[in-house]
């Protein structure tokens, strides 16, 4: 597998899970996407913000494609987190086309996640959190759902190395 894209919801296990898959492969670059999006400092806007928000959501999903492509050319494994939607998802499908992306989602309980993300520094606020876990709910498209609610970390990467 050249391209595996990690998603799921906020607080899910998404950047946990990404770090221990890449750490764990020969030659693995880990991209996320949050990282690429957040490089607009000036006039950041969240995704559920209007147009200004999509257009700054598409950007970084391209942009994480770029760099994708350019170490998957270079020899390199990618993962790539992040919360992926129906409307980021043929945007990697398209420009990643020929590394032909695997698109897990993490899908811990409503409970699990929201005591996850109550322990959390950096945060949305609690009906972003709310909004944000209804949205991934139903996002249904990922070529692989994972139940991680009671599952380790490396319990998990390791059902993602058999894939």
């Amino acid at each position: 597998m050249k391209i595996l894209i990690i998603s799921g919801v906020v607080a899910g296990g998404k950047s946990t899970a990404s770090k221990l898959y890449a750490k764990s492969k020969s030659k693995c670059a880990l991209i996320e996407t949050d990282d690429v999006r957040h490089m607009v400092v000036s006039q950041h806007t969240a995704p559920w913000k209007g147009n200004e928000g999509i257009r700054q959501l598409e950007l970084g999903v391209s942009n994480t494609c770029l760099l994708a492509k350019r170490f998957v050319e270079a020899g390199f494994d990618v993962v790539i987190a992040d919360f992926v939607t129906s409307r980021t998802l043929p945007i990697y499908k398209k420009l990643l086309q020929k590394h032909d992306p695997y698109v897990v989602q993490l899908v811990p309980s409503f409970q699990e996640a929201k005591r996850r993300f109550d322990v959390r520094t950096e945060r949305v606020t609690d009906s972003e959190f709310k909004m944000l876990y209804e949205m991934q709910a139903k996002f249904i498209e990922a070529d692989l759902r994972i139940d991680n609610t009671s599952l380790s970390p490396q319990e998990l990467v390791d059902r993602l190395l058999l894939l």
